[in-house]
């Protein structure tokens, strides 16, 4: 599976990028501020769930999907961005 682009967006006045980091056995997706991570929240999901999902037809599991969620969870306020000097 090819590495999913980055995601820029902005909110509160500061911008963000969410990324899709490859592990051994799973995706990892969080947020970051230029280099440093923006929250304390790290989403992931295996690379069969994603697979099984797929080929199940099931497009709202998956990597995407979770990009997506960290996204709309720091614009709703659900996930609360760290201070910007505390990174």
């Amino acid at each position: 599976m090819p590495l999913p682009s980055p995601q820029p967006f902005s909110t509160q006045g500061r911008s963000l990028e969410v990324r899709a980091i490859p592990q051994t056995d799973r995706w990892e997706v969080r947020v970051f501020e230029g280099k440093r991570p923006a929250t304390a929240v790290t989403y992931s999901i295996d690379y069969l769930t994603e697979l099984g999902a797929r080929a199940q037809g099931i497009d709202w599991v998956s990597v995407q999907a979770l990009m997506g969620l960290a996204r709309e969870d720091i614009e709703t306020g659900r996930v609360l961005l760290l201070p910007e000097n505390s990174n």
